[in-house]
């Protein structure tokens, strides 16, 4: 990455001027890059806001926007997506290896599946449940991994495998919020106990993770590449930065890098094809992690939209980054490097451009 060069007050001006204009969709890039774009209102429709995305087997993305549905986009046009119910409310999704679509929201709790006539049909799950677990409220997020799917809820942590569901009890006071799968391990932090592991059909507490049962772990990877079952973790907390977990109890890991999460407030993550970790955050855009967790640049705010707020991070299969927030959805293309405009170089507020 080139060193970042101060703006003359020339270079500056032109900088927002291109980051103003970007409300067309479209921000700028070297020749040879792909542009990073954005989507609001215009395209999306409703009041923009994306609160979670996922990608089908076809390379097809679909966003998640209470106020409209499931917006499906084919990489050209985007398209509300008319099933045999009202999907408003809608705003946790996933997409299976068959290309079917997995959802809650309000009133809500199914799939969405192309019948015969390529129409998508949705079938209602609720009453599959086992007795007992039919009464919840907040359903966030629904991940699907492979031949298991799980419904992350407040009152109850949902899977479904084979056909049938299994559930396990959470409480109001003590929510499963998160969902992480690395190879055959699967994580579930909880509120007011830590992180847990599902061993042998039950969700047993990590030894240690008690330290973090007051903050809410809104990422968390990998440090062993692309093994079966990983070890090294590093957590990315709401309020207290950046952790490592190896085994032993979780430790901080204290620098610049934390810092300046704790004033961002993570929110969601996504690991990059180059090692970097993308985190998402609730009030300073985005983040992009070194590998070696001590370098970080940053998008605040975002391009074109102006968020600061970003609720869900996707890496789609051809390695981009899709970031969405409250007014809409941005696709940042993350082989680019950044060079960063702020305040002290003269100008009223951070842009970012590519160079």
């Amino acid at each position: 990455m080139p060193a970042t060069r101060r703006p003359t007050f020339r270079r500056c001006l032109l900088a927002c001027v291109l980051w103003a204009v970007g409300l067309g969709s479209t921000a700028t890039a070297p020749a040879g890059t792909p542009p990073t774009t954005a989507f609001g209102r215009t395209e999306l429709g409703g009041n923009g806001q994306v609160v979670s995305i996922a990608q089908d087997p076809r390379g097809f993305l679909y966003f998640a926007m209470p106020s409209v549905g499931v917006v499906e986009y084919d990489g050209e046009t985007f398209e509300p997506i008319r099933a045999t119910r009202s999907l408003t409310g809608i705003n946790a999704l996933a997409a299976d290896p068959r290309g079917r679509l997995w959802l809650a929201g309000r009133d809500a709790f199914g799939r969405l599946e192309r019948d015969a006539s390529g129409r998508w049909a949705y079938l209602d799950l609720r009453a599959q449940l086992p007795a007992g677990h039919h009464e919840f409220s907040q359903v966030w997020p629904v991940v699907a991994w492979d031949d298991e799917v799980f419904f992350v809820g407040y009152e109850s942590l949902f899977r479904w495998h084979d056909g049938i569901f299994t559930a396990w009890p959470a409480s109001r006071d003590q929510v499963i919020y998160r969902a992480y799968r690395f190879g055959d391990r699967r994580f579930f932090p909880q509120q007011g106990v830590g992180l847990l592991e599902l061993r042998g059909g039950e969700l047993e507490p990590i030894e240690g993770s008690e330290l973090l049962a007051d903050d809410e772990i809104n990422a968390m990877f990998a440090l062993d590449g692309d093994a079966d079952r990983p070890n090294r973790f590093v957590l990315a907390t709401l309020r207290r930065g950046l952790w490592l977990w190896d085994g032993g109890p979780p430790r901080p890991l204290e620098g610049r890098v934390s810092d300046w999460l704790m004033d961002a407030l993570p929110q969601h993550g996504a690991r990059l094809e180059d090692g970097r970790f993308a985190i998402g955050t609730r009030q300073r855009g985005l983040a992009l992690i070194a590998p070696d967790l001590e370098t970080f640049d940053h998008f605040d705010p975002l391009p074109v939209t102006g968020d600061s707020t970003i609720a869900f991070v996707l890496r789609d299969r051809d390695g981009a980054v899709w970031l969405g927030g409250r007014r809409g959805v941005v696709r940042l293309p993350t082989h680019t490097a950044l060079m960063r405009y702020d305040t002290e170089a003269g100008c009223d507020q951070q842009v970012v451009a590519h160079g």
